[in-house]
């Protein structure tokens, strides 16, 4: 029996245990309730008819004694006293003259004197007594009321009657001993009745409750049980519909989790060979436009063509990346740069980017730090994006550049002088292909991915991207990296022993190229060779370890998809062997360019990544630095 099941089977004890509590409880705290209501309402009843009642006797007394009181006929008051203080609850009669001295009383000590005092500190009666009579509770069980006597408007005396309150105490405390007796009464009654309540409630809900457990266990199979309640039958039956509902629903979930896995390893599958496919011919077309520039009869077509290969190579990038942002957030590298190659990166981007619109590029370049960590190549693509989208919408002033850093912060901002981007529209911009004009009748190019790439790449690194009005009336992009700043003891401890200061004087250095194409190894040795490099070449993975394994070079540039062997499991092999390059720097100079390709290259133990098509200055930079 599961946890959840267990769980549910407790639940109606604990209902019978608080059904009893609050049953027990509500009938004995509304039987006080009551019943102190009503002894409240008795005593404030049998006081007011106590007071009433001295008050009658004390004005009957003063009517009474005004013959007596005029006559001064004393003596005859005895009577009338004798017969009021025989009355029931009566303790005490006096009558006084005018002068305040008792002439007649129901205790014979006090004729003749002033009274002992009708209240606490009364020493004279006929001082305290107002026109409408005198009233006073002595003590906790007698009750005094007064009364002048009064005949033609002259004041002849005063009569004071006292009631005893012990008989009204007396029944409060038997009507108190009831409301004890009644509540403990009603509460064993309210048990009672609780108790058959919850049983009659908690079997049906124990069931009920069983059933739920077991569907949270994760058994669906279930069938209700009748409970003898309608109301929980119907529930019961409910949740067997939800089971097997869920049931179904979970069928279908897993058969579509198990299409969605299939269409994910194709898409991978597919990417992979896509960005190959791509990739490669593009290097091919680089590397016979690099070869024959020299030879060309027409170096302005060859340029202009060159151009081209480099807009398509961008528009291949910017596919792979939103394809494999989808599996999630692109991977960046933490690795020291010079602050002066991402400036003139920025330049050479912007150059490119500006070459056919004529506009003016203004630079507004703060104070660098020497050096920063990052991924310097995703950082001029960012800036690479927002130039290029500039100089597309820009009409008229020019295009400023901007570039600055404090507080861990590398600011970098693109603006121009286009018509500008209204502000519905800007949540959309950083959006893939999104496109503000009809592709059929724009004057502009792109498939609309150069932003959405741009804002993944930034929010990946932790940073922010805006776009707001520019003050020479268009846009103005702005990204913001978080970037740490080496300080120069850092930054000469980031050059290795032995390296060169300045990327294409390697100083004879051999390198093993590993390319399978023909029209990309001739690319890459005549790039090396004009580089300084002596270049040896293997055309598989195979080649390559046996060539690793007899000579030793200064670095390896291995492709990855080769015949025979992969260029992955070759560098494996060549790391795992005790042979002459154990040690030695392995680049991957390759099509394959999706996350998972790097991460496969950097587990094999290579020490860099070169996609294609080739960026000549980032591969002979990282060489120089691996060197």
């Amino acid at each position: 029996m599961t946890t959840t099941q267990k769980r549910g089977r407790r639940q109606p004890v604990r209902i019978r245990a608080v059904a009893l509590v609050a049953f027990g409880l509500a009938g004995l705290i509304a039987t006080v309730i009551v019943g102190m209501a009503s002894m409240l309402r008795f005593r404030d009843s049998a006081m007011d008819q106590s007071k009433a009642y001295a008050h009658m006797l004390a004005e009957s007394l003063a009517i009474a004694a005004i013959d007596p009181l005029v006559i001064e006929a004393y003596v005859s008051l005895e009577g009338a006293v004798g017969m009021y203080a025989s009355r029931t609850d009566v303790t005490r009669v006096l009558v006084c003259d005018y002068a305040g001295r008792v002439v007649a009383s129901s205790d014979p000590g006090l004729l003749g004197s002033f009274p002992p005092g009708l209240a606490d500190g009364v020493t004279e009666p006929s001082g305290h007594l107002s026109d409408s009579g005198w009233e006073h509770t002595v003590g906790r069980d007698s009750y005094e009321a007064g009364a002048r006597v009064r005949c033609a408007g002259a004041n002849l005396g005063a009569v004071y009657v006292t009631v005893s309150l012990s008989s009204i105490r007396s029944s409060m405390a038997t009507i108190l001993l009831f409301i004890v007796v009644t509540g403990l009464g009603a509460w064993a009654i309210s048990l009672f009745f609780a108790h058959g309540m919850s049983r009659l409630i908690a079997v049906p809900v124990e069931k009920v409750t069983d059933l739920a457990g077991r569907i949270a266990g994760g058994d669906f199979n279930v069938e209700p049980q009748p409970s003898g309640i309608r109301e929980l039958d119907q529930l019961g039956k409910a949740l067997a519909w939800m089971a097997t509902a869920i049931r179904t629903r979970e069928g279908e979930l897993s058969a579509a989790r198990e299409a969605a896995d299939r269409q994910n390893k194709a898409k991978s599958v597919f990417l992979q060979a896509a960005s190959h496919e791509l990739r490669t011919p593009l290097n091919g077309i680089q590397g016979i436009l690099s070869v024959s520039h020299d030879q060309c009869e027409h170096p302005d077509r060859a340029a202009l063509l060159a151009q081209r290969v480099s807009q398509l190579s961008m528009i291949v990038d910017g596919l792979m990346d939103v394809a494999s942002f989808d599996a999630g957030p692109p991977s960046l590298i933490h690795e020291a740069f010079p602050c002066s190659e991402l400036v003139a990166d920025l330049r050479t981007a912007a150059r490119m980017a500006m070459e056919t619109s004529r506009l003016e590029l203004v630079e507004d370049i703060g104070t660098l730090p020497a050096r920063l960590v990052g991924d310097e190549r995703r950082l001029v693509q960012v800036g690479r994006q927002f130039l290029s989208n500039a100089a597309k919408f820009a009409t008229a002033g020019p295009v400023r550049l901007g570039l600055s850093y404090g507080d861990g912060i590398l600011k970098l901002s693109v603006s121009d002088g286009g018509p500008g981007i209204a502000p519905e529209r800007r949540a959309e911009l950083f959006k893939p292909f999104d496109i503000l004009d009809d592709p059929r009748t724009r004057k502009s190019g792109g498939a609309g991915l150069g932003l959405a790439i741009a804002a993944g790449i930034v929010r990946a690194a932790g940073g922010s991207v805006a776009v707001e009005d520019s003050p020479d009336g268009g846009a103005l992009f702005t990204a913001q990296f978080p970037v740490q700043a080496l300080e120069k003891e850092a930054e000469s401890a980031q050059t290795r022993p032995g390296q060169d200061a300045t990327p294409g004087e390697p100083g004879e250095k051999t390198v093993l190229l590993v390319e399978d194409e023909a029209i990309n190894r001739l690319y890459a040795k005549n790039l090396l060779k004009r580089s300084g490099y002596r270049v040896a070449v293997a055309a598989d993975g195979q080649e390559a370890v046996d060539m690793a394994m007899r000579s030793r070079f200064d670095i390896i540039l291995m492709d990855i998809g080769l015949p025979a062997m992969s260029g992955i499991e070759a560098a494996r092999r060549i790391r795992s062997a005790s042979g002459l390059n154990t040690a030695s720097p392995i680049i991957a100079v390759s099509a394959h360019d999706l996350p998972d390709d790097r991460r496969l290259c950097q587990e094999a133990g290579m020490d860099g990544f070169v996609p294609k098509p080739i960026n000549e200055r980032e591969l002979l930079e990282k060489m120089a630095s691996a060197c």
